[in-house]
């Protein structure tokens, strides 16, 4: 992640020495690093203090924890401390030893501060070969960087020059270890799922710096994999070359139901209370494929579930969710989590959390942010849900929503104010409506078998 960063901004500088780059599991914004979707990344938190912290301390004669493993053993001692404290800028024990964190809460996403580190816009300054790699269950960045990267310099040479660009999406979680296992989580992928990252690196600098005949000469430049299905598939682009966009709405009739028609009752809703204060939290204390289904038993959590299917089905793409909501209050958090759920109950995420949470005061990021009016029904809409996955036949998909899903990004206090300078917070009424005028549904990029 960091030195796919570094590789982006140097390769943005359009120096001539450089051919060819592999940046893995990294980023195509900074507004989607630091922040997605508005919201500020806490995992930062642990690795500065991890990371960086101790380091900074020794070099600078700080006093505090001055080794990185001594600092891994702490961390989860002091991670409740950290995650949750307000105001996120007043956090006291970071200041010394790591100033730029509190200069990046100075900066709202929004800000052109963060100019400095953007790629997307600015790929026709690249000209390196780029091998595109990360992880459905990598950090929700590297899943998200790594096709918009691969497709913003696609866009970019248009036929105008040697594409030169690949694509690697598998199943794994964050890190090159990672690459070359086949278990993560609750869910083992096979055989197929591990990779000899080294070889693979190798391979694309041997074609594009030697002009060595091997598997890059032909091969398609995309390669994904299809959990569920457990093996790689190929495409000349991303999405996948005749992905067709199915459309799932939600609906209430009599239970929460996610189908295929749209609802043709009248006004249709359903409500949940949020608490800042009692968050939504991830039972699971690492990324990778959970079963999450005690999380329906939540009354702070809606679920809605499709029939058992009636065949197999595969998605390959970003998942678009588009909910239309209101809320007695000036902001809050929207999570819209897809899940695979097996005939045995378990329900299995398909992705990391953040691609598939908005605040809903950046629903337009272009404007920045814009509180809301309470009871105002708004469009929210989430179009990076990036996965691929095969459901068999007697699954289940479900859709379940929810204001926070700690402790991943920083809260909503759903006050208006900003968690950067403000502790005051305030439950709410969420309301998510699905009747025919206001369809809040989820579009799936289905491909053919």
């Amino acid at each position: 992640s960091y030195p796919g960063a570094v590789q982006w901004l140097a390769a943005l500088e359009s120096p001539p020495s450089l051919k060819a780059m592999v940046p893995a599991m990294t980023f195509s914004s900074p507004r989607r690093f630091f922040y997605t979707n508005g919201v500020f990344d806490l995992s930062w938190l642990p690795w500065i203090y991890t990371n960086v912290a101790p380091d900074a301390r020794s070099r600078k004669n700080l006093p505090g924890i001055t080794s990185g493993a001594e600092a891994r053993r702490r961390w989860p001692e002091v991670a409740d401390d950290y995650r949750n404290f307000l105001p996120l800028a007043e956090l006291p024990w970071l200041r010394d030893a790591a100033p730029f964190y509190f200069e990046w809460l100075r900066h709202p996403p929004e800000s052109d501060w963060w100019d400095w580190a953007e790629i997307q816009g600015n790929y026709a300054n690249i000209n390196a070969a780029v091998l595109n790699l990360s992880g459905w269950h990598d950090e929700s960045y590297g899943s998200e960087g790594a096709a918009t990267n691969f497709n913003g310099i696609r866009a970019s040479r248009d036929g105008r020059r040697p594409a030169a660009n690949h694509l690697v999406l598998g199943p794994w979680t964050h890190g090159v270890d990672a690459t070359m296992s086949r278990r993560f989580g609750d869910l083992d992928f096979g055989d197929e799922a591990a990779i000899d990252y080294n070889a693979e690196v190798l391979d694309f600098f041997d074609h594009y710096l030697r002009g060595v005949d091997n598997r890059y000469s032909g091969m398609p430049p995309v390669r994904y994999f299809v959990m569920g299905a457990n093996r790689w598939r190929t495409s000349s682009a991303w999405p996948p070359v005749g992905t067709d966009m199915r459309t799932m709405y939600l609906a209430a009739n009599g239970s929460q139901q996610l189908v295929p028609e749209m609802p043709v009752n009248g006004a249709s809703e359903s409500r949940f209370e949020a608490d800042p204060a009692d968050p939504v939290v991830d039972p699971h204390g690492t990324f990778g494929p959970h079963d999450f289904s005690a999380l329906a038993l939540r009354e702070d959590v809606l679920t809605f579930d499709t029939d058992p299917l009636a065949g197999d089905l595969t998605i390959a793409g970003a998942i678009e969710a588009r909910i239309y909501a209101s809320c007695n209050c000036r902001d809050f958090d929207l999570w819209v989590r897809v899940y695979h759920v097996h005939p045995d109950g378990r329900a299995i995420n398909l992705m990391s959390p953040g691609n598939d949470m908005l605040r809903a005061s950046y629903r337009d990021s272009s404007t920045g942010r814009q509180l809301l009016e309470p009871e105002r029904v708004y469009e929210l809409t989430l179009d990076q849900l990036v996965t691929a996955n095969r459901f068999a036949r007697g699954d289940r998909i479900r859709v379940q929503i929810s204001a926070s899903f700690a402790p991943h990004f920083s809260r909503n206090l759903q006050t208006g104010e900003s968690e950067v300078t403000s502790d005051r917070a305030k439950a709410a009424t969420i309301t998510i409506h699905h009747d025919r005028s206001r369809p809040s549904l989820v579009r799936l990029p289905v491909i053919g078998e």
